[in-house]
């Protein structure tokens, strides 16, 4: 899901971008306990919600995941491949693989549930206990000209795609050598991306814009998942943990 680049520009007021890659390595690498939490988020008042994890789960087995609420993952959780769809089937746990961070998917049978499971702390931590920006994978259909992903925020807090330039600057794009805000990256002469980005509210879609053209939605939420359609194969998505 995640993919590491080589980028030298730096962010941040100097701090190098860290992928989660690397950070999960170091996670697993140190006591799980000391980052040991409990993920917990809301679902709309409706039985289907578009949702993501905001945070690593310990055990990333989608019945783990779900234990402890009143939804059954079986044939009610859906992810989308880039292609098609593809259902949790009890039968086939398999085909459907882990919960992941970064991961968008359908959870039907979700009425006013609450998700709740052991996590890793909120922006998994590095060595400093410090929060680490995390890059999503958008590779795209295969066939050159980028395609429709369903990514999760990354987070267990909001995050806004603009700190007031109107021009979605903190929000960043990368084809592994080029690194560009969301506006840039949805303008000439690049266009990788469009200016919206979509979420379902429980009654039908809405928009975030690179430009807060939205007032309405401004932010990434955390335990929502959201619509990025790409017009070129393999970029990444970078979320400031901040």
């Amino acid at each position: 899901m995640f993919k590491s680049y080589t980028i030298s520009r730096m962010l941040r007021g100097g701090e190098t971008m860290k992928t989660l890659g690397f950070v999960l390595a170091f996670v697993m690498a140190m006591s799980v306990a000391s980052f040991a939490d409990t993920a917990e988020f809301d679902l709309y008042g409706t039985s289907k919600n578009m949702v993501s994890l905001p945070q690593v789960p310990l055990n990333s087995d989608p019945l783990e995941v779900f234990a402890s609420s009143s939804v059954d993952p079986s044939y009610n959780i859906t992810r989308w491949t880039g292609v098609g769809y593809v259902s949790y089937d009890p039968d086939d746990p398999t085909g459907y693989g882990n919960m992941l961070l970064g991961d968008g998917f359908w959870c039907g049978g979700s009425k006013n549930a609450v998700i709740s499971y052991e996590a890793v702390a909120d922006g998994v931590p590095d060595s400093n206990g410090q929060m680490t920006d995390m890059w999503i994978s958008l590779p795209g259909a295969g066939n050159g000209n980028g395609g429709r992903h369903l990514i999760g925020t990354p987070f267990a807090h909001e995050i806004l795609v603009d700190k007031g330039s109107y021009n979605g600057d903190n929000i960043f794009f990368t084809d592994g050598t080029t690194l560009l805000t969301w506006g840039e990256a949805c303008q000439d002469p690049y266009n990788w991306i469009g200016p919206t980005i979509t979420y379902w509210t429980g009654l039908g879609y809405d928009d975030v814009w690179y430009d807060g053209s939205n007032p309405e939605a401004m932010s990434l939420m955390p335990g929502r998942a959201y619509w990025v359609a790409t017009s070129k194969d393999n970029l990444a998505m970078i979320i400031p943990a901040d």
